[in-house]
């Protein structure tokens, strides 16, 4: 245990984190990122039910590790932010749970299709999810909401395939 602990020290999440050594690191091919979801100690004092866990290997072959508790909006959050981010990606999807088990499941599947993913896996949002502190995913959260209500009528009409709104579904008096 003495030796994990000195191979693998656990950092707090900060603010100003360096999310170009983050992406340097990250897309090394050598499987430099894993991440792991648990249920958060209740006794902990933490208010969200989850703990993420996200180990990195960086080039001197040090790893580094950075826990973070985060909760079931974080996680929803953080599919619709980059659905909306990356339009033209596939995110994988996230299905609601009715059990906590499946629920951890779930999660855990999520976050390992996007720390495998090429793309998806240097992310900023991904990045912040997984290393910022709650301060920096609370703020982000709301100016996510906020930039979802600034969407004018206008912008947010479906669209028909020459580009005209689809005025079918408009009201009619």
């Amino acid at each position: 245990m003495n030796l994990h602990s000195k191979r693998c020290s656990v950092s707090s999440p900060t603010k100003d984190q360096d999310i170009s050594k983050w992406v340097h690191d990250v897309t090394r091919g050598d499987n430099s990122l894993s991440v792991t979801l648990t249920r958060s100690n209740p006794l902990s004092g933490e208010t969200a039910p989850f703990k993420v866990v996200t180990k990195m290997r960086t080039e001197q072959n040090k790893h580094k590790c950075i826990d973070v508790y985060r909760s079931h909006g974080d996680f929803y959050w953080l599919h619709s932010a980059l659905q909306v981010s990356c339009p033209d990606r596939i995110i994988p999807p996230l299905q609601h749970q009715i059990s906590l088990f499946e629920t951890i499941i779930e999660f855990q599947r999520f976050l390992n299709r996007l720390s495998s993913h090429m793309f998806l896996k240097t992310h900023p949002l991904l990045y912040k999810f997984l290393c910022g502190s709650n301060e920096s995913i609370r703020l982000a959260r709301t100016e996510y909401r906020q930039s979802k209500l600034e969407l004018t009528p206008q912008e947010s009409r479906p669209q028909t395939r020459g580009g005209e709104q689809d005025t079918s579904l408009a009201d009619t008096k």
